[in-house]
């Protein structure tokens, strides 16, 4: 798809918000192999990150508290994990509470994937056991709240 916009102006009475805009963006194409792996890493993530919300609901009494893990969990993961630049950048100390979180490994193994169409073994066992870990404390919770 190519972006070309050629002398964009925009009013709005008097104010002019855009006045002759001159825009290009040349077609540049990316190819993901859709394969296997691709769908198997999305599939484990939503699971996972499923399963830690109906922890979350289950556990947290207030609209308030979960802001809270919104705030000082889901946010700075979001931020942190390789998500939109390497933690490479990092402290070292940082870096490496980086590493244990299970949206850094889904990074990498997205990463890898739309790379070279392979997956990293390591980053898709720790997405393996971060997904058997909080599906067995959301049938956990849910026991004890059926109780």
């Amino acid at each position: 798809m190519v972006i070309q916009i050629n002398k964009l102006t925009k009013k709005y009475g008097d104010l002019t918000a855009v006045d002759n805009l001159d825009l290009h963006i040349p077609k540049k194409e990316v190819f993901v192999e859709l394969n296997g792996w691709l769908f198997l890493v999305i599939i484990l993530t939503c699971f996972l990150f499923s399963a830690l919300g109906v922890i979350a609901a289950m556990t947290i009494n207030s609209h308030e508290d979960m802001g809270n893990l919104n705030t000082f969990i889901i946010l700075p993961m979001s931020f942190l994990c390789g998500t939109f630049f390497s933690p490479n950048q990092l402290p070292d100390a940082v870096a490496l509470f980086i590493e244990i979180l299970p949206l850094t490994h889904a990074s990498l193994c997205l990463r890898e994937i739309a790379r070279s169409g392979s997956i990293l073994p390591v980053s898709l066992g720790v997405l393996v056991a971060y997904a058997l870990a909080l599906y067995a404390g959301a049938v956990m919770v849910m026991q004890r709240v059926r109780d």
